[in-house]
């Protein structure tokens, strides 16, 4: 597992075991039914890197036979509606994304669109922002210690450590919802960021109006 990740990828922590018969181990168990095929995004639901990696690796085991379930509630509870994937060089965010079983969007997504709209992309991070803010404070609240004073060498670095952050973030499509109906529920949601996130969210929902640009 790469440190610098917060995803759990259990094929690389299989015993240490070749990369490729891990992943077919994990796709055969999922075939299967004894893991969910989006086992490895949903256990990002586990808080703490270290407990993380050892209960979704006692969960892998259990489904092999080899060991007790761990019992923790992952496996069963709701999908949250903000979720950190910082990948490394397994697999891309994409990739993972179309494992889950619910519909989740990038922050990527967002800035494509806009750049085809010809929307500064700077819209499309605050929006980002204020969804994430909205919808999981504490998570934000985290994000936001990355610009607070510490070892970086200039405001720039601080931005960016931001932005890659938010990068980082995938929110779950029915969280959009609520913000689409009503956007005052996050302040400064205003018709350009009400237009990105119309177009963001309109494959899923075809009935979505896309608003004007003023």
């Amino acid at each position: 597992m790469n440190n610098m990740s917060e995803y759990v990828h259990v094929p690389t922590s299989l015993w240490g075991i070749h990369h490729d018969i891990a992943i077919a181990a994990l796709a055969m168990l999922a075939q299967q039914g004894n893991l969910p095929a989006d086992f490895e995004f949903i256990a990002l639901a586990i808080e703490g890197q270290e407990d993380r990696q050892q209960i979704a690796l006692q969960d892998v085991c259990a489904a092999l036979g080899v060991k007790n379930p761990s019992g923790h509630p992952y496996l069963t509870q709701e999908l949250p509606d903000c979720v950190t994937v910082s990948v490394g060089g397994t697999k891309s965010r994409t990739d993972i994304l179309r494992e889950v079983s619910v519909d989740y969007h990038q922050l990527g997504t967002l800035l494509g669109i806009a750049d085809e709209q010809e929307i500064a992309l700077y819209h499309g991070y605050q929006a980002w922002a204020g969804y994430v803010k909205f919808l999981d404070p504490r998570k934000y609240a985290s994000l936001q210690k990355t610009r607070e004073p510490g070892l970086q060498r200039s405001s720039f670095s601080k931005v960016n450590n931001f932005k890659s952050g938010l990068l980082d973030i995938v929110i779950r499509d029915s969280a959009l919802i609520p913000i689409y109906e009503n956007p005052k529920l996050v302040p400064g949601h205003g018709s350009i960021k009400q237009k990105l996130l119309s177009l963001l969210i309109q494959d899923n929902h075809p009935w979505i109006e896309i608003v004007s640009r003023e």
